[in-house]
C-alpha cells in the first residue's frame, strides 16, 4: 500500500497539477538530539544544520514538501514522536526492538562505530578489554535515554545519569566512571564546531569484535500518513545511497 501511494505521489508530481502533494497543507516536523551529533546535527546560529538536514533537503524538497527540524532535550523528542503531539520523526536513531514497536522505521542512512572512552589521569595505561562483556567489570557510564544495546555489553549495567556528553566526559574525568560509551564520529564532530572533546586526556580504542551500528528515522505511528512518509524517505534513502550522494554529503563536512 506505502509504494502504491508512493507511485501515485510521484507520478501526480511529474505529470500533473490535479493531484496535489498530500503533504502540501502541513510543513513536517522532525526533531533531533538536543545535546548536538555533529556532523548529523548541530545549531549554528538559531537554525539547524547538519548531514540529516540536508539528507532530508535532497529527498524532500523537490517533491515540493516543507519540512523543520529542531533540537528538543532527545527523551522529549522521542517521546512527542511516539505520540504525535510535536513531532512527526525523530532523526538519527540506533535500533532496538522497543523502539521498532513503538516507531516506523525508515531504512538506515548512515553507521557510527562504538567505542568506550577513559581518562588518562586514571587509566595511564588504558584497559584490558578484550571482549565487550570485559567492560562489565569496570563502572560504565552513559547519556541518559540513550540506547547502548549495540555495543556488545548488558546494557543494563550502564550508568546513565548523565545529562549530555560534556557532564559524562567530566564524571569519566572526576572518576566517577572508568568508562563511558559513545560513537567516535559524534566526538569527533564535536570538533568541527569549536568543541574539542577529544583533547588529549581521554583515551578511546573500539569496542572489541562488534560492527558498525546503522542509524534510522522514527516514524510516529500515529501519524495518519506514516505509510506514505516511510515510502518516500525509504525511496529517497535508497535512491542516495545507490548514487553515492549520501558519502558526498557527509564528506562536506568530515572535510
Amino acid at each position: 500500500m506505502a509504494i502504491r501511494s508512493l507511485c501515485l505521489i510521484l507520478l501526480a508530481l511529474e505529470t500533473s497539477n490535479l493531484v496535489a502533494n498530500p503533504f502540501d497543507d502541513q510543513v513536517l516536523q522532525f526533531c533531533g538530539d538536543g545535546a548536538g551529533r555533529p556532523p548529523y546535527t548541530f545549531e549554528v546560529n538559531g537554525g539547524v544544520r547538519g548531514y540529516d538536514v540536508d539528507v532530508l533537503d535532497a529527498i524532500l524538497t523537490p517533491l515540493g514538501v516543507k519540512f523543520e527540524v529542531t533540537m528538543p532535550p532527545w527523551k522529549r523528542c522521542l517521546r512527542e514522536t511516539e505520540t504525535g503531539n510535536s513531532y512527526h520523526v525523530a532523526l538519527s536513531a540506533s535500533y532496538s526492538g522497543e523502539r521498532n514497536r513503538r516507531y516506523m522505521m525508515t531504512r538506515d542512512y548512515y553507521a557510527l562505530h562504538g567505542c568506550y572512552f577513559y581518562s588518562y589521569t586514571n587509566h595511564p595505561n588504558g584497559l584490558d578489554i578484550k571482549l565487550s562483556r570485559d567492560l562489565e567489570t569496570f563502572t560504565v557510564c552513559g547519556i541518559r535515554g540513550y540506547n547502548y544495546e549495540r555495543f556488545g555489553l548488558d546494557a543494563t549495567v550502564v550508568d546513565r545519569g548523565a545529562g549530555d556528553l560534556k557532564a559524562l566526559i567530566q564524571k569519566t574525568k572526576f572518576g566517577h566512571c572508568d568508562v563511558f560509551l559513545a560513537r567516535y564520529e559524534i566526538l569527533y564532530g564535536f570538533s568541527l564546531i569549536g568543541q574539542p572533546y577529544l583533547d588529549g586526556t581521554i583515551g578511546y580504542k573500539a569496542v572489541p569484535k562488534i560492527e558498525g551500528e546503522n542509524f534510522y528515522m522514527l516514524i510516529s505511528r500515529e501519524y495518519l500518513q506514516s505509510k506514505e512518509l516511510k515510502a518516500i524517505l525509504d525511496e529517497g534513502i535508497t535512491r542516495l545511497k545507490k548514487n553515492g550522494e549520501l558519502d558526498k554529503i557527509l564528506q562536506r563536512y568530515l572535510n
